[in-house]
């Protein structure tokens, strides 16, 4: 069996309910979900395997569409977020919770609960 498969099976098996429950998580959730499953590094992967979880979780096709597009707007917004200009002098870890933060900022504002 192809690494590929095995990978998507596994994190299909791991993330499919959270996947299919995304308007119900907290942006912390949806950020785990997103850094755990590599989105940023393998989207193809990640959005098949969230195809995969919606169509087997759930039966309405408008459902399923919302939460596929959701999950690519989450995955585009979270990439966009850079090193901010005000981060030099930092350190790392402060940098890495600048990020965080203004990920979780962009999680909110795409799932518009502000």
């Amino acid at each position: 069996i192809p690494k590929h498969w095995l990978e998507l099976a596994s994190m299909t098996r791991t993330w499919a309910a959270a996947f299919c429950q995304v308007t119900t998580l907290s942006a912390d959730a949806i950020l785990a979900v997103l850094e755990r499953g590599d989105a940023r590094r393998k989207p193809e992967r990640f959005a098949q395997s969230v195809h995969i979880s919606c169509q087997s979780l759930i039966i309405d096709s408008a459902e399923q569409t919302q939460i596929l597009g959701l999950w690519q707007r989450l995955v585009q917004e979270t990439a966009k977020v850079s090193l901010p200009e005000t981060a030099s002098g930092l350190s790392g870890q402060d940098i890495k919770a600048m990020i965080r933060a203004e990920q979780l900022r962009r999680i909110e504002a795409t799932c518009d609960r502000n």
